[in-house]
């Protein structure tokens, strides 16, 4: 059953997050179930639910799918939230969190305020009306001095950051370490929107038609895997733009930052991470 699994890693130190998608539960393991979520949750962990069978038709579909007892949702995400779990109403939720408490989970953050950076004024707007639980941050003065002297004179230097398409590279990583930096912040988010020739963030191309090349030192990608890892807060990517910015994206990924390709799919995880971490066990 799902509770055999979820017992077999209570002993397991390497473990700190548990992804569980459930479609029902044999008689009495409902209840076994919910025991050993309190007990990962005692020992610092992070259990992620998604429950299939919300609907009298998804019951149907378990119930034949695996023989199980969907049972009644409400009373069943009820007893997940009492003792601890984290319920996922979406698959979409279920993905992005499981994937987030995965790759941030050393860095527990010291609060909820936020700082946003992005080169494009539309994800700004639509950031503000996405921050879930996360508070703005405020600057400190000496960090809104430091985004004045290193972005573009036409910048919006405060929270959240518009960059504009005009900042370069190097200007756009002095932007994230100043507001990383900052003393007012716990976590951030970094959303450059790729399509300029401003940033360097594609693929190198044989045939030479630019000169970017995500894959080196220098690059926006690897500039900002270099400030997360000098860095012990919190910070998620957010690339919102086609498939040949895909390889920045997996060096990002593969540098441990959470990277997204929706903004409010990006604040969303990490509100939900930042609600969570800050009152598990370390």
């Amino acid at each position: 059953t799902v509770s055999d699994f979820v017992e077999h890693y209570l002993d397991d130190a390497s473990v700190r997050v548990l992804g569980c998608y459930i479609e029902g539960f044999e008689p009495l393991d409902g209840m076994r179930f919910v025991e050993l979520i309190r007990e990962h949750r005692r020992r610092g962990r992070a259990v992620i639910a998604f429950k299939a069978g919300k609907t009298a038709l998804g019951a149907q579909a378990a119930a034949s799918h695996t023989a199980s007892l969907a049972g009644d949702y409400a009373a069943a995400r009820a007893l997940f939230v009492g003792a601890g779990a984290v319920v996922a109403e979406t698959l979409s939720d279920f993905e992005d969190w499981t994937r987030t408490f995965s790759m941030l989970y050393e860095r527990v953050p010291a609060g909820r305020r936020v700082a946003l950076i992005s080169n494009a004024g539309f994800e700004c707007s639509v950031s503000m009306d996405a921050l879930f639980d996360l508070e703005l941050g405020r600057f400190a003065a000496a960090t809104r001095e430091t985004l004045k002297s290193c972005l573009p004179a036409i910048a919006h230097a405060d929270n959240p950051i518009d960059a504009t398409p005009m900042a370069t590279t190097a200007q756009f990583v002095s932007a994230v370490e100043a507001i990383v930096a900052d003393p007012g912040i716990d976590a951030v988010v970094v959303s450059p929107v790729p399509p300029t020739p401003a940033l360097d963030t594609l693929a190198p191309d044989p045939s030479g038609t630019h000169r970017e090349n995500c894959h080196l030192p220098g690059s926006l990608a690897q500039e900002l895997v270099r400030v997360f890892r000098q860095s012990g807060k919190p910070i998620v990517a957010n690339v919102d733009s086609g498939r040949i910015y895909d390889e920045s994206v997996d060096v990002m990924q593969r540098g441990g930052i959470p990277t997204f390709r929706k903004i409010d799919r990006a604040t969303r995880a990490l509100s939900e991470y930042c609600r969570v971490r800050a009152i598990l066990p370390s």
